[in-house]
């Protein structure tokens, strides 16, 4: 399914952004996934369904095997730890800490990091090490959390630490296997390319990949095995007890976590992807949300249309918090509402 998001400014759209969603469903029994919108066979290229380098939005995935390979259970890892391994964070104190426990649990340090500096993603996390003098290290990277759950998954196997971002190491090998399994797609059927971290990023029509966020919401053993299943509850819970550390404050999957708690998971990915599942008692629906120009807030607000749809919310400030961003107001920097961002779903959705 395609559909429109609106920039309006004075009652004229003003720039128009296409978002394709995709929709899977995972009854409790187990069954093969039913796509609601998409088809999972398009060929690469397709004009109906977009393949999609999910980007960070299958982190989550890629943590499954932290906990299914039982490093996380030898090093002791608390929910912090595991929501930080999912996550794509700021740069906060908090995060940095995080993913410092995280590695020195595993008898890793800092220096093991090969993800790459950048500059904290948080304002507040910048500027404090602009006041300080300082340099952003390897921990402020977005990816640092990742990073530090695949080093342990290595100490854990007895894998080479060097080199763990290679497609041919074997704690790659093992993620990829994880994803596309997940996504029920063969591993040679994928595209592969390289992160902004330095680790493999795989492409799979879109709809696979809500294939994927289907069945790692599925408790049933006819769709996972009942150790994935459990490593996929425990991350879903971890997330949910520390909503910070799967992004940061006011962000929208750290909100969303808070907000909705373990039945309810987003994560967003670079270039306007956006993945995530919804668990209920009928069984767990997959999103996977691409927004073709990349923008971001195209991505959130067509997610958060998706989840309003769901009747996900039920408090008050957690429908108040999905109507803001699926119709958002555009304010300038007076303060005064110029226009609005806004979801156009098709007449048939």
């Amino acid at each position: 399914m395609r559909c429109a998001v609106e920039v309006t400014r004075g009652g004229v759209v003003e720039s128009v952004h296409t978002v394709s969603v995709a929709i899977c469903r995972m009854s409790p029994a187990g069954d093969e996934p039913e796509e609601v919108f998409g088809k999972a066979d398009a060929a690469p290229g397709a004009a109906e369904l977009p393949w999609v380098f999910a980007r960070s939005a299958v982190k989550p995935l890629q943590a499954v095997p932290l906990v299914e390979s039982g490093a996380a259970e030898r090093f002791g890892l608390d929910d912090a730890e595991l929501a930080v391994a999912t996550g794509s964070h700021l740069g906060d104190a908090i995060h940095v800490a995080t993913v410092r426990s995280l590695l020195a649990k595993a008898g890793l340090g800092p220096e093991s990091l090969a993800c790459g500096i950048h500059r904290p993603l948080g304002l507040a996390a910048a500027e404090a090490i602009a006041r300080e003098g300082g340099q952003p290290q390897a921990l402020h990277n977005n990816c640092s959390g990742k990073h530090a759950g695949m080093l342990a998954v290595c100490r854990h196997l007895g894998f080479s630490v060097a080199g763990y971002t290679a497609p041919d190491h074997p704690v790659q090998r093992m993620v990829s296997k994880t994803l596309c399994e997940f996504a029920g797609v063969a591993e040679c059927d994928v595209v592969s390319g390289i992160d902004g971290c330095g680790i493999p990023a795989l492409a799979m029509p879109l709809a696979a990949w809500a294939r994927a966020y289907a069945r790692f919401g599925s408790p049933s053993p006819q769709s996972l095995s009942s150790q994935r299943a459990v490593a996929s509850q425990r991350l879903r819970q971890a997330i949910a007890a520390h909503p910070l550390c799967i992004a940061g404050a006011k962000q929208f999957d750290s909100v969303i976590a808070e907000l909705l708690g373990p039945a309810v998971l987003v994560k967003t990915g670079a270039e306007g992807t956006l993945a995530g599942v919804v668990v209920d008692a009928g069984g767990a629906t997959g999103l996977a949300v691409k927004a073709h120009d990349g923008a971001g807030r195209a991505a959130r607000a067509v997610m958060a249309q998706l989840l309003t749809m769901l009747g996900v919310a039920k408090q008050p400030e957690a429908i108040a918090y999905l109507e803001r961003e699926s119709h958002e107001k555009l304010v300038n920097h007076a303060g005064t509402v110029v226009g609005s961002v806004r979801v156009v779903l098709p007449a048939s959705a």
